[in-house]
C-alpha cells in the first residue's frame, strides 16, 4: 500500500503526524514530497508503520527537523529540502538521499545496512554521529564550529564567590555589633 499527498500545502506538522498515527499496518510506501508547509515529520516509536519501506519527503523547503526511528524503513528522500537536525534509527536503511541539503547542522545515522553516505554538501555541519558498521564509502566533511554563545550573566563561580564574600562581610558586622554591645554594659539596679 501506498500514500501519496505531494505538492501539497495542506500538509503540515499536524497533518502529517495524523498520517502517521493512523496508516494501515501494510503501509509500504509513504510520500508528502513538495509539501511547503511541512517543518517536521515524526516517524516513531520502532513500531509505528510496520512494512513501511519508503519514505519521500524530498521537496518540502520549510522542512526543518526529521526523526524516523523504524526497523522496515530502507529508503528515506530528503533531496533539497531545508533540514537543519535528522535522526535516524532505521536498521535497515539502505539509501538515504540528502541531495541539496545544505542547511544540515545536526546529522545522527544509526543503521546496520548503509553502506554508502556523501554529506560533502552539509555546509552547516556541526554534529554529526554515524553508526552504521557496514559503511564503506564515506565522505564526512570537516565539521563546522558551533558559535560560542557568551551568557548575560557572569559566570556561577563569580557569582558563588560574591555571594560568599557578602555573606563573611555580613558575619564580621554581626561579630562586631556583638562585640559592641558587650562593651557597653548597664549596670541593672532594683530596687525593693
Amino acid at each position: 500500500m501506498t500514500i501519496h499527498v505531494t505538492w501539497s500545502p495542506s500538509v503540515s506538522d499536524a497533518f502529517a503526524s495524523e498520517m502517521v498515527k493512523l496508516a494501515p499496518p501494510e503501509l509500504a510506501k509513504l510520500s508528502f514530497r513538495g509539501s511547503s508547509n511541512l517543518t517536521k515529520f515524526v516517524l516513531s516509536p520502532l513500531t509505528a508503520c510496520p512494512l513501511l519501506k519508503e519514505i519521500d519527503l524530498a521537496l518540502s523547503p520549510k522542512l526543518e527537523s526529521v526523526l524516523i526511528q523504524s526497523e522496515s524503513v530502507e529508503k528515506v528522500i530528503l533531496s533539497r529540502c531545508g533540514v537543519k537536525k535528522l535522526l535516524l534509527h532505521c536498521k535497515n536503511l539502505t539509501t538515504l538521499n540528502i541531495e541539496g541539503c545544505t542547511s544540515i547542522e545536526t546529522i545522527m545515522i544509526w543503521s546496520d545496512e548503509l553502506v554508502s553516505l556523501d554529506l560533502t554538501a552539509c555546509t552547516q555541519l556541526s554534529t554529526c554521529k554515524v553508526h552504521c558498521p557496514n559503511l564503506q564509502d564515506r565522505k564526512i566533511p570537516e565539521l563546522r564550529a558551533k558559535p560560542v554563545k557568551i551568557p548575560d550573566h557572569p559566570p556561577i563561580n563569580k557569582m558563588l564567590a560574591a555571594e560568599i564574600e557578602f555573606n563573611a562581610e555580613q558575619q564580621k558586622q554581626q561579630e562586631k555589633s556583638s562585640s559592641d554591645y558587650a562593651q557597653f554594659e548597664i549596670p541593672i539596679v532594683l530596687r525593693c
